[in-house]
């Protein structure tokens, strides 16, 4: 009885690791979106270049380099050198500058900070519409090969009442054409799947990905749409994107207001003729007298567009939000008419007439084949409702 009762516990031990096991390969999208965003290269190509361009920028504001100029001369008929002129310089601009050109340089990297986010939410979002894509089509797949296994099973059934004449051949070439025509459907179907399954292994890098047993997010049938869209536009990382580029376009505007500042050199000048030498301090200035006035009309050119890219992103980005939040409603009470359970009856009670003979294979095939149409509008709109649930949400 003891050793009985030992064996139930490591029974149950072991079917608790395996069922552990069997459900840590299963991943939601948002797993599959973690790994691709970690390993998609035109997201790690972006984040290079923008590195790149805030050190191009930072080098930018340093002190150029010192120069250093040694003349030596000679004269006919006196050997040696007769005299020597050295210039040690440093050029450098008004000091107010270089504080101000450093704000410039952090407003900028915002704007490629907001613009790799930008990019990043969008590349998910499509990364999240194949994932979505990907359960749909496993959906119709699931409901093709339930039918094909139906008519299978209808097939060994009539082919045994025709080896005793109570099928006719009609009926039997019903079956196979029915199930021919689903053996196309379902070909097709799994080259979708391949094909969105290599995108995705494409978007992770070229790297293979976990795609098993991806689903939906779970949504209760009394999910509440998020109704306020001013909220979810000025969270939207397009407008976010937008409106750090007018901010770096404003500190550009004020940058260019000290244009007229002047560049200031200091350095040592040194001449030597024969035995006599003279030292001096070097001093000048550089004005920037003709360039000022063409700097601050770019800038505020710049400004200005930047102004209106952002109103133009505003408009668009609302105008989506608002078409696709009447989508969702509508998308939301088409689903509701379809009464999956309802349908799941009336598949079991045609296939019951049919065995008590109280219908045709023909009408049996016309009547199941409106019912199983009807399962996959269900799925397609189920998809379609999430893909647009997923744009309506991005960059949140």
């Amino acid at each position: 009885m003891k050793l009985k009762v030992k064996n139930i516990f490591l029974l149950t031990f072991v079917l608790a690791c395996f069922n552990d096991s069997s459900n840590s390969f299963a991943r939601s999208i948002e797993d599959v979106l973690t790994e691709l965003a970690s390993n998609n290269l035109l997201l790690k190509s972006s984040q290079y270049a923008a590195k790149a361009k805030v050190l191009e920028l930072q080098s930018g504001n340093t002190l150029p380099a010192t120069s250093i100029e040694y003349s030596p001369f000679f004269r006919s008929g006196q050997t040696g050198l007769a005299s020597s002129e050295l210039i040690i310089k440093q050029d450098f601009e008004f000091p107010t500058l270089y504080h101000s050109r450093t704000k410039a340089i952090e407003a900028e990297k915002e704007v490629l900070n907001s613009s790799l986010e930008s990019q990043k939410s969008r590349l998910l979002n499509d990364a999240k519409i194949k994932c979505l894509e990907l359960v749909y089509v496993r959906t119709v797949g699931d409901i093709l090969n339930r039918q094909l296994r139906a008519g299978d099973s209808l097939l060994a059934a009539y082919q045994k009442k025709f080896d005793m004449r109570e099928a006719t051949q009609l009926e039997i070439n019903k079956i196979k054409l029915e199930n021919a025509e689903l053996e196309r459907e379902l070909a097709e179907n799994d080259l979708k799947e391949k094909d969105i399954i290599n995108i995705l292994i494409a978007m992770n890098g070229g790297m293979d990905i976990n795609l098993t047993d991806l689903s939906y997010d779970n949504l209760s049938e009394d999910y509440i749409l998020p109704v306020n869209v001013d909220s979810l536009l000025a969270n939207n990382l397009e407008v976010k994107s937008a409106e750090s580029e007018v901010n770096s376009a404003r500190i550009g505007v004020s940058l260019e207001k000290q244009s007229w500042l002047p560049s200031i050199s200091l350095g040592y000048r040194r001449n030597t003729e024969l035995n006599e030498a003279s030292n001096g301090v070097l001093i000048g200035l550089e004005l920037p007298l003709f360039s000022v006035s063409q700097k601050r009309k770019s800038a505020n050119a710049r400004l200005a567009a930047s102004l209106a890219n952002l109103d133009n992103i505003r408009v668009e980005e609302k105008t989506r939000l608002n078409s696709e939040f009447i989508k969702l409603q509508s998308l939301k009470r088409t689903i509701a008419t379809y009464n999956s359970s309802l349908i799941e009856e009336t598949i079991n009670l045609y296939k019951r007439s049919l065995d008590l003979g109280q219908i045709s294979i023909i009408d049996y095939y016309n009547e199941s084949s409106i019912l199983y149409q009807h399962l996959q509008n269900k799925a397609r709109l189920e998809n379609d409702f999430q893909t647009t649930l997923a744009s309506f949400l991005r960059g949140q």
